[in-house]
């Protein structure tokens, strides 16, 4: 099979890509930080999203595009979010049907429900009654209904063109240089404050994992026009996983924080003011309890979690000591 992936200079991306050639898959790279993709032994192709052109050209030939670029951090502007999540989703669809692509998979985010309440066995016939919470969450929640739209098995189409969206809880493995984290002033010697006494479920999924199941959906029959969502199944609390993940890291080990209502009011403000430090969004994804059923991956796509917990953590721990 022929692929290409966009944002292999990324976290996601570049698992991806490395899962995929692999499996013996013809992999091309795409990427806006071409100097991250040569790091990590990767050749890459300049990635112009806001360019349909370009992306239509990059596409001939290819059986399938994995769409994993996007913006990480959840603290740039709402018109960069959706100039890249919501335009540059538009762009690559409409790149992938010029070119007879006939399978798109879009990795998109848990974040797409995130609200503040729990989302405990949430699966994709569940949502938030108030919708995401965020810029961030609202950008990759419309970037999949634009895709998902053109799935040729939801609308009429004189060709196949299917169409897959990913949503990993929160993704963590060797590798991951902290885009997603470092706003919350997470470091070695500061920590990581919990809410409250961190007794909720935290949901994640390891990278390699849901690299895994990016190659079980291009390969599965009658999965177009749907969303799943990925999750490795631990049942861990908040305080119990981040104690596991501190250690592989290098950091102090997490401290118990104010009780949510406490963190969710000074959120508020650092907000407000654009300060650093946790926001709303990051107190809800800390403290409120997340456990995402993955079942309809599971049995309907065949997708099996791979990497353990513990090998994982192992793989975290040896990366961070060959980084410093």
């Amino acid at each position: 099979m022929r692929v290409v992936v966009l944002g292999v200079g990324g976290f996601v991306g570049g698992a991806v890509f490395r899962k995929l050639r692999e499996a013996g898959d013809t992999v091309v790279g795409l990427a806006r930080r071409l100097d991250a993709a040569a790091a990590a032994d990767m050749e890459a192709e300049p990635l112009k999203l806001a360019d349909p052109g370009s992306l239509a050209l990059a596409f001939r030939n290819a059986d399938a595009v994995v769409h994993a670029a996007g913006v990480a951090s959840p603290r740039v502007a709402r018109a960069t979010l959706r100039e890249t999540h919501i335009a540059g989703t538009e762009h690559v669809v409409a790149a992938a049907k010029h070119a007879g692509v006939r399978h798109l998979v879009l990795v998109s985010c848990a974040d797409v429900t995130l609200c503040d309440r729990d989302r405990l066995h949430f699966n994709e016939k569940r949502d938030s009654e108030a919708g995401p919470m965020d810029a961030h969450g609202e950008s990759k929640r419309l970037a999949e209904e634009i895709a998902l739209t053109h799935d040729s098995g939801t609308v009429a189409s004189r060709s196949e063109f299917r169409v897959t969206a990913l949503r990993p809880s929160w993704v963590w493995g060797a590798g991951d240089r902290g885009a997603a984290w470092r706003h919350l002033g997470w470091g070695p010697q500061q920590g990581i404050s919990l809410v409250g006494a961190g007794v909720n479920l935290l949901c994640t999924v390891h990278v390699d994992n849901l690299a895994d199941a990016v190659g079980q959906v291009l390969r599965a029959k009658d999965v177009g026009g749907r969303a799943y969502y990925v999750a490795d199944g631990h049942f861990l609390e908040a305080r119990e996983f981040l104690r596991e993940w501190s250690t592989a890291m290098g950091f102090s080990p997490p401290k118990r924080g104010a009780p949510m209502a406490w963190m969710r009011a000074q959120a508020s403000w650092r907000e407000r003011l654009g300060k650093s430090g946790p926001w709303r969004r990051d107190v809800a994804k800390l403290g409120r309890g997340t456990f995402f059923d993955a079942s309809q991956l599971r049995h309907g796509v065949g997708w099996n979690p791979q990497m353990s917990l513990e090998k994982g953590m192992r793989e975290l721990q040896e990366w961070v000591k060959s980084t410093r």
